[in-house]
C-alpha cells in the first residue's frame, strides 16, 4: 500500500485476516501496515481527500476470509460493484450482519426463515469497506470468487 502524505493526526482503522486496529497516518507510512485486496479499512480525516488506490486485478480462484462469529472489515477482492450476494457472492448464512457507511450506518441480517437480507440486500461499490460479522452457528467462512477480467 502506497498512500500520500496527510497530516499523522489522521487514522484509519483497519481489519486484517486475523486483527483489527487503528493506525496513525504515520504508522501506515512507516511500512508497518499493509492492506490486501479484500481487506478493508475506514479512513477518518479532519478535512475532505482523496485517496487512489492502484493494482493489478486479481483473477482466478480468490478467497477471502470471513472468520465466525467475528467482525471484521472486508471488501471485494475484484474492482466490482453489486448486491454483496446475487453479484459479488458473499455466502449469507442465518444470522449474518453487514454494515455499510454512507454518511451514517446501515445493516442488514440474514433472514434465517425466507433465507434472504433484511430488510434488504446491501450493495456495495467499487472498492467499498463494509463490517461483516458471520454468525456464530455460521458454516462457510470463506468467500471464495472465481473472477476472469473480459
Amino acid at each position: 500500500m502506497d498512500l500520500p502524505e496527510q497530516p499523522s493526526s489522521n487514522t484509519m482503522a483497519v481489519s486484517l485476516v486475523q486483527r483489527s486496529t487503528t493506525l496513525t497516518w504515520s504508522g501506515i507510512r512507516d511500512g508497518n501496515a499493509t492492506m490486501n485486496p479484500g481487506e478493508g479499512g475506514f479512513y477518518q480525516s479532519p478535512s475532505a481527500v482523496t485517496l487512489t488506490f492502484v493494482g493489478e486485478v486479481l483473477q482466478g480462484s480468490l478467497t477471502n476470509t470471513l472468520p465466525i462469529n467475528t467482525k471484521v472489515i472486508r471488501s471485494s477482492m475484484v474492482p466490482q460493484a453489486g448486491l454483496i450476494s446475487t453479484t459479488l457472492g458473499i455466502p449469507g448464512e442465518p444470522g449474518d450482519t453487514i454494515f455499510t457507511y454512507h454518511g451514517g450506518y446501515s445493516g442488514a441480517t440474514f433472514d434465517d426463515v425466507d433465507l434472504v437480507w433484511l430488510p434488504s440486500e446491501p450493495s456495495v461499490a467499487v472498492g467499498e469497506a463494509f463490517f461483516y460479522q458471520k454468525s456464530s452457528v455460521a458454516t462457510q467462512s470463506k468467500w471464495i470468487r472465481n473472477f476472469t477480467v473480459q
